[in-house]
């Protein structure tokens, strides 16, 4: 998402499905065209957009806002309500042609770069699982690698601090209780086996039902799809292993 610095109010779209899903560009300039059209300003490409026309709508700047309108005989919705023509608001859902695809108009304020706020990330990555159609795992997957891009890459420069600082307390802590895992497990198939010299030390119980509550709490985890695709990818591996 490339932006400009300004002091005006800085709109922009946020494409939450279709060819550019997971991107956004700014909206600047009096007249913007929405189509399939060489000439568009919002261009969607015509053999992966067939709901969008040459010239489907356009935006209009009307003062310190932008207003919608359909070309003649096209089908836009906003809010999920059909329209020929409406001044938009921030966050305002705009659906172009018949199944068409999803977009998000946004107005930021305030010189510098329009990041987006946590919560406006997770809220796009949301959007974009639910106006997929590749089926729940497709969805599943599109929710667990867009979000930690989503955090890493479109908010706020502290925002990302925290976010990579706590992706690698959980890659961290999965690691401590994967090792601690192996460890006592090791323990359990070398006291199971003995030797005939007496020298392996056989795990007393408390250690066994430690290595039990490791393995289970592991388990646990991996069901959370929740969870960042590399930390559920980690933890099956280990539980292969085991």
């Amino acid at each position: 998402m490339a932006f400009t610095r300004g002091t005006r109010p800085q709109p922009v779209i946020v494409h939450l499905s279709g060819a550019h899903r997971g991107t956004a560009q700014l909206v600047y300039g009096e007249r913007i065209r929405i189509g399939t059209g060489a000439d568009t300003e919002i261009h969607f490409p015509p053999d992966r957009e067939p709901a969008v026309s040459a010239l489907h709508a356009e935006l209009r700047r009307e003062g310190s806002h932008y207003a919608l309108f359909a070309a003649p005989g096209e089908t836009v919705r906003v809010n999920n309500e059909l329209v020929e023509s409406r001044v938009l608001g921030s966050n305002d859902l705009i659906e172009i042609g018949e199944n068409g695809p999803f977009l998000r108009y946004r107005v930021y304020h305030g010189a510098g770069r329009p990041y987006k706020t946590v919560g406006e990330a997770f809220s796009d990555c949301i959007d974009c699982a639910r106006r997929s159609d590749s089926g729940l795992l497709g969805r599943l997957g599109i929710l667990l690698t867009g979000i930690p891009r989503e955090l890493l890459t479109q908010t706020a420069p502290w925002s990302r601090t925290a976010a990579a600082t706590l992706l690698v307390v959980l890659a961290v802590s999965v690691a401590a209780l994967a090792a601690r895992s192996w460890s006592l497990q090791r323990q359990l198939e070398e006291g199971s086996s003995g030797t005939a010299t007496g020298r392996v030390k056989i795990p007393e119980e408390s250690e066994i039902q430690r290595a039990r509550k490791i393995l289970n709490e592991l388990r646990k985890r991996l069901g959370d799809q929740w969870r960042p695709e590399v930390e559920l990818d980690y933890i099956e591996r280990l539980l292969k292993r085991s």
